[in-house]
């Protein structure tokens, strides 16, 4: 998927990636610490699930 891209979008894609990455680590950290609260983790899933969304419309739209 990346293969036709330049390499300057190449670079946002993977530095968003990235950070959707680091996102869910935290979440994971949270969720593994059992500090969970159940509204704020849908909440955070959702929007890294908007973010993702968006970054592959980045990738099928190349």
């Amino acid at each position: 998927m990346l293969q036709g891209m330049s390499g300057m979008r190449r670079d946002f894609v993977a530095c968003h990636l990235r950070s959707q990455l680091g996102r869910l680590k935290y979440l994971l950290d949270v969720v593994e610490s059992q500090k969970v609260n159940s509204d704020y983790t849908r909440e955070y899933i959702k929007r890294v699930e908007e973010d993702l969304r968006q970054i592959r419309k980045l990738c099928v739209c190349n």
